[in-house]
Formats: structure tokens, C-alpha cells, sequence
């Protein structure tokens, strides 16, 4: 696939994930998303809340580790491209983060234990729930990762990954659907606007 071609439909993508976003932030919890969450957890046995686990606690090491990677192969290799790609990430993870939170800190939305004290989660997690911080880590990792190798097959995995870690935060009660929507965009969004940032900050110069 043409690398242009490539980047206008990621293009397309932000402005979709942008929509989502701006949706979410203006919804309102009913009885059906609850529910949703609370059938999950009724669905839920042993084994499959330690894989969901598991899926879960790979988004932060995937956030933080590639650029790292990217980074400690850049300036040992002296390859530009890869530092840039680094620090591109290093940005995307950074704003994602600060936007996370302050959201969060907004929005105040209650997890959905706190909400229906009868749901049990798998782990009794801290913070507000609005939007999920574990998503939004995946989908700015994923997003990276597609931008800064432009291939279908490496793509789908990665956000085939991203998405499953933002199911695996339902399955566990951590969150509602709207929390993963809403991570699934920030974390897209973000990575998109740090990559335009660096990329005119380089330019300008």
C-alpha cells in the first residue's frame, strides 16, 4: 500500500475517532451499557479473568517499551529516522497521558462497582473510570506503530491487540464500553497530533 494512501486513510481515521471521542464525552450512562459490563462479569470464571488480566497489563510496557526501543537503536545506530520516531512516540504517550487524566479529573465518572455495588470486578481499581488510561495507552501504541511502519500486516495485529487490551478492561468490570471508546480515540488522536507537532517543530527549524 502507497505510504500517502496509507496516511490519508489514517486521516480519515482521527477525524472518525474524533467523533467518537466528542460523542462520548457528551454521553450519559443508562441501563444498558450497565448491564453490559454487569453480563460480562456474570460470564466471567477464573480462567478467563487471568487471561483478560494479562491482556491488560501489556499496554503500558508496549507504551513506554517501543519507544524506548526505538529510541536505544536510534542513537546507537546513529539512524535519524528512528529517533524521530522515538521521540514521536515519547510525545504521543506524554499527551495521552496529561489528556487522560485531566479528563478523568473532569469528568468524574464513577467505575461501575461504585456505580452497581451488587457488580464484583476482578480487582477494585482506583481513579474515576472516564476514559479508560489502559485503552488509551494501547491505541497510542498501536497508532504509532502503524504510522511509523505504514504496512497493512503490521496494522492489523497491532490494533487487533490495542482492541482486544480495551475489551479485556470490560470483561474485568474496570470499565464501561464508552470509557474503551472513548481511550480508543484519545489514544489515536494523540498519537496523530504528537506526530504533527514534532514533524512541524523538525520542519521548522
Amino acid at each position: 500500500m502507497p505510504i500517502n494512501l496509507f496516511v490519508d486513510l489514517f486521516r480519515g481515521g482521527f477525524n472518525f475517532f474524533l467523533a467518537i471521542l466528542l460523542v462520548c464525552c457528551t454521553y450519559k450512562l443508562d441501563a444498558q451499557e450497565i448491564q453490559f459490563v454487569r453480563d460480562r462479569r456474570l460470564q466471567a470464571t477464573p480462567e478467563s479473568d487471568r487471561f483478560w488480566n494479562s491482556a491488560s497489563q501489556v499496554s503500558y510496557p508496549l507504551a513506554i517499551g517501543t519507544p524506548l526501543v526505538q529510541l536505544g537503536l536510534g542513537y546507537r545506530m546513529k539512524n535519524k529516522t528512528w529517533i524521530q520516531e522515538g521521540w514521536q512516540s515519547v510525545a504521543g504517550v506524554a499527551l495521552s497521558a496529561a489528556m487522560g487524566y485531566t479528563m478523568k479529573e473532569t469528568i468524574r465518572r464513577n467505575r461501575p462497582f461504585i456505580q452497581d455495588p451488587t457488580l464484583q470486578p476482578y480487582q477494585q481499581e482506583t481513579g474515576y473510570s472516564f476514559p479508560s488510561g489502559t485503552t488509551t495507552m494501547a491505541f497510542t501504541w498501536a497508532t504509532h506503530l502503524s504510522l511509523s511502519v505504514p504496512k497493512w500486516y503490521v496494522a492489523v495485529p497491532a490494533y487487533a491487540v490495542a482492541s482486544g487490551i480495551g475489551y479485556s478492561r470490560i470483561a474485568l468490570g474496570a470499565h464501561y464500553p464508552t470509557d474503551v471508546l472513548a481511550g480508543a480515540a484519545l489514544g489515536t488522536g494523540s498519537a496523530f497530533v504528537s506526530r504533527w507537532l514534532t514533524q512541524k517543530i523538525r520542519f521548522s527549524k
